[in-house]
């Protein structure tokens, strides 16, 4: 199960009106809300309905029922979009795909297998129409999409397999080998199990030749060692496999460092501390690991892999041989190691968490390592819109220790399948420093869960510059210190709430056309919401950020403090005035707010 970590982001349309809409929860509150979207669908009969309509009709429905409608018809894969109660429209967008097409519908993803009429193996819901074969001579696995199809098959007849999840197992494949097969969202692994010395000596392993059928596809090698399966027709990439690897079951560190380092594309993925590895997932930190050949026979007809000898002849046992293959996405993520400091971790190597930080308390890490993360998040929906405020939302899944240890989110350069430790030390690679957070969760002291940082000023820039993806690094701020080490989920969505653009036109006279916020200069308020300072109008200008929170009852009730925000030129809080009655403008003052005249649920940021 793929925990989430995200991108929350506010967002107007390029030519709001001065004061927008306002969303129904705060940016700070955006994962809680994201984990139960859920509910939005369905909180009255109709909302279904009114939500395949559009959005006006979507929006009618939220207001009449005081919760969020999804409008089901701007659905996609990876993204979905909510009419709220306040008349804003908040967007999420993930970086893995939630949910596929079945039927002319939508339905959430479910990797879980089960036997179909012909005996083939599917998962429930994915993004790529998989079959794994239920025993005998039917291919091994068939992944469909778009009209194209690739087709693998195992050398001998299979056993029947045993089902246990997204994964099956087909038992003895090879004589003390067993192969495994799990489906995932948008592809598959596959690994064979080798379970002793005497399985590895076998003349059977030294060189694998699966039968393949390409239809509408061109498969070949890649520069950096793997696959890619080519629309014969378009010439885009359909399927993609990185350079398959094999790893051993060693939980101490190599004995020479250097020695580990030089293996050609050798690769290696963080354990969590106090936790056990599934290393059929993708290899431990302490893995010996090497890269597996691959080769399309001269007739396109069939995959060759060749394991490493050297490698099968001084590892622990069980030894693990894949490959993966899925569809190419615009999100991604990867992990880089500085013990492996030329090898990419694209994808954290099959595992659905990395380690981040110095990991020098695990005895199954590497000597000493310290490792980075990485998540292209897809920006695409954002681009042309005004940004008021943006959160990026990550899931901590481990904590060394119950000490809460900062962690610095950063906008970085773009990433791909060969970004390693060394590529990511370039000049200019970290850009920009957004924010520093520091939680303990996943600890012995607290339960896992989602990490929010400030990232206004890289999804401004991303708008702004049109960026289809935008890539955050994240890294502990003291790399030398071991109780920072952590784990993070490999899952990322972005959100964010556009105001309608006719909405909330009553504000003062100094507003102009084109400005997203009003920027209310020495107006804050007391503990009795009265105006702390006289306002003073003239000091308004365009291009203020604000993060939204509640003035109920006079008192601020906000996720941050005035100078934890910061816009282009000022820092300033964004009050969303939430009450059971529309304000009148003589309460503007006691309000806070005495400088603009507010509908209910209207936005506005004060410089205190």
């Amino acid at each position: 199960m793929h925990a989430l970590l995200g991108l929350s982001v506010m967002v107007g349309v390029a030519t709001a009106v001065p004061v927008a809409a306002a969303p129904s929860a705060t940016v700070g509150s955006l994962a809680a809300a994201h984990a139960s979207a859920g509910e939005a669908e369905g909180v009255s009969g109709d909302s279904g309905a009114a939500a395949e309509a559009g959005e006006d009709a979507a929006l009618a429905q939220a207001a009449r029922t005081g919760k969020n409608v999804e409008v089901l018809s701007q659905r996609s894969e990876s993204g979905e979009v909510y009419a709220e109660p306040s008349g804003a429209l908040e967007a999420v967008e993930h970086v893995r795909p939630v949910r596929a097409r079945v039927g002319g519908g939508w339905k959430d993803v479910d990797t879980a297998l089960s036997k179909r009429p012909d005996g083939s193996l599917a998962p429930g819901v994915s993004t790529v129409a998989t079959s794994f074969s239920g025993g005998g001579s039917t291919p091994l696995v068939t992944l469909e999409k778009a009209g194209r199809r690739l087709s693998l098959s195992w050398p001998t007849s299979l056993p029947q397999p045993v089902i246990n999840g997204s994964m099956a197992t087909y038992p003895s494949v090879l004589p003390d080998v067993d192969l495994q097969m799990r489906a995932d969202v948008d592809g598959v692994s596959q690994v064979l199990v080798v379970k002793s010395p005497q399985a590895a000596a076998s003349s059977q392993l030294a060189s694998l030749r699966l039968a393949m059928d390409a239809h509408g596809l061109a498969v070949g090698e890649t520069a950096d060692g793997g696959l890619a399966a080519v629309d014969a027709g378009a010439g885009g990439e359909v399927f993609e496999a990185p350079q398959p690897l094999m790893w051993d079951s060693s939980t101490s560190p190599a004995t020479s460092e250097s020695s580990a380092r030089t293996a050609t594309g050798a690769k290696t993925l963080g354990t969590a501390a106090g936790n056990s590895a599934d290393m059929a997932e993708g290899p431990g930190s302490s893995s010996q690991v090497a890269p597996v050949d691959v080769d399309v026979a001269s007739g396109g007809d069939a995959l060759v892999l060749t394991p490493d000898q050297e490698l099968l002849q001084k590892a622990t046992y069980p030894v693990y041989i894949d490959p993966q293959w899925y569809t190419p996405k615009a999100g991604n993520w990867t992990m880089v190691s500085r013990y492996w400091a030329s090898s990419p971790q694209w994808r954290f190597n099959g595992e659905s968490d990395a380690g981040m930080g110095y990991c020098a308390g695990d005895v199954r890490c590497a000597p000493e390592d310290l490792k980075r993360l990485f998540y292209s998040v897809p920006t695409s929906r954002f681009i042309g819109k005004s940004i008021l405020a943006a959160t990026f939302v990550a899931n901590e899944t481990h904590s060394y220790s119950c000490t809460a240890k900062n962690v610095q989110l950063y906008r970085t350069k773009g990433v791909n399948k060969d970004t390693t430790w060394n590529s990511q030390l370039a000049d200019g690679f970290w850009v920009d420093l957004l924010r520093t957070n520091s939680e303990a969760k996943g600890s012995g002291c607290s339960p896992a869960g989602t990490v929010e940082f400030w990232a206004l000023r890289a999804v401004q820039q991303a708008s702004a510059n049109g960026w289809s993806t935008t890539t955050f690094g994240l890294k502990a701020e003291n790399e030398a210190d071991k109780y920072a080490w952590k784990r993070f989920a490999d899952d990322a969505y972005a959100g964010g709430v556009q105001p309608a653009a006719d909405r909330d036109q009553d504000v003062a006279a100094h507003a102009e056309p084109g400005w997203d916020m009003l920027l209310v200069r020495g107006c804050g308020t007391d503990a009795a919401g009265a105006a702390g300072q006289p306002c003073d109008g003239s000091g308004w200008r365009p291009g203020v950020h604000a993060v939204p929170g509640v003035l109920g009852r006079g008192g601020w009730q906000g996720p941050r403090r005035a100078l934890d925000i910061r816009g282009d030129d000022d820092e300033g809080l964004g009050l969303r005035l939430q009450h059971h009655h529309a304000l009148q403008h003589s309460e503007e003052r006691r309000r806070g707010v005495a400088c603009a005249r507010l509908r209910r649920g209207a936005v506005v940021a004060v410089v205190v």
